[in-house]
């Protein structure tokens, strides 16, 4: 087995209103951890450095990660301050040559699917439904708005070096699946969805939303690398499909038409 040393910053969100108590501090501390046979870990100024040993180098990242991300957890707890592990570099001790890591460039690149030549007809569109006052359209579309929020604004302010950037996709994606969830209620595949003319492709991918709300670290956190990755490259999908359900809703009450009464949910109620 090889040592092992991890490199992370303690980082905090600059525009907060809170003190980084890290950069106060100053502090140089002797091992943090009790059990001196599993590994080290010390803080000098807002570095957090992470020893262990380890077949590889892919094995210590991953116990200096889990560690270094628990550490950041706890002492947000602590200092009620937003802080994260930022991975900084790993490598073995004394270095060996092919035995290090090193933190991913990071390059913001947002992807816009939106074809400007429709805004003309976009804007006239929206100007017109203006006029239509429905409760349940009202809520769906700041459930939508919200969703955007996360999923364009806040997370471009996100550190990508965060263990756990997900929050913000998981609260865009959550707020998809409340736009959704408003005008179909818990009933995906009952008379509200076909009186919308939603087919039978939409429906599985309805079915998809809520699922990914439920098991995918929406609605309740996870760790879970795999979730956490699906959870990542479905926010598009998870937008889009709002978007498909909310224009569906707009064109029948264009018509004159509302939702019917929804089919009782299959889910069973729990005791009050």
């Amino acid at each position: 087995m090889r040592r092992y040393e991890a490199d992370f910053e303690m980082v905090t969100d600059m525009g907060s209103q809170g003190v980084d108590a890290f950069k106060g501090a100053a502090l140089a501390t002797a091992n943090l951890l009790s059990d001196g046979q599993t590994g080290e870990m010390r803080i000098a100024g807002s570095r957090l450095s992470v020893w262990c040993d380890a077949d590889n180098k892919d094995d210590a990242y991953a116990w200096a990660s889990k560690m270094a991300a628990r550490f950041a957890r706890l002492i947000s707890m602590k200092t009620g301050q937003h802080y994260i592990a930022a991975f900084t570099g790993l490598g073995s001790v004394p270095g060996e040559a092919g035995q290090s890591i090193f933190p991913p460039l990071f390059s913001t690149v947002w992807v816009e699917t939106y074809e400007t030549n429709r805004l003309a007809g976009d804007v006239q569109a929206s100007g017109a439904d203006s006029l239509i006052e429905d409760r349940v359209l009202d809520s769906a579309l700041t459930y939508f708005q919200r969703g955007l929020f996360y999923y364009r604004v806040v997370w471009r302010q996100v550190d990508l070096r965060s263990p756990d950037p997900d929050l913000t996709v998981a609260a865009a994606i959550l707020n998809f699946h409340h736009a959704v969830k408003v005008i179909l209620g818990d009933d995906r595949n009952g008379r509200r969805a076909q009186a919308l003319g939603v087919d039978r492709i939409h429906r599985k991918r309805i079915e998809l939303l809520f699922k990914r709300r439920t098991h995918q670290g929406v609605a309740h956190p996870t760790v879970n690398a795999g979730a956490i990755q699906r959870l990542r490259t479905s926010v598009y999908e998870s937008e889009s499909i709002a978007r498909t359900i909310v224009e569906a809703y707009i064109e029948l009450l264009r018509g004159g038409g509302a939702l019917p009464q929804a089919n009782p949910s299959s889910r069973r109620r729990g005791r009050p």
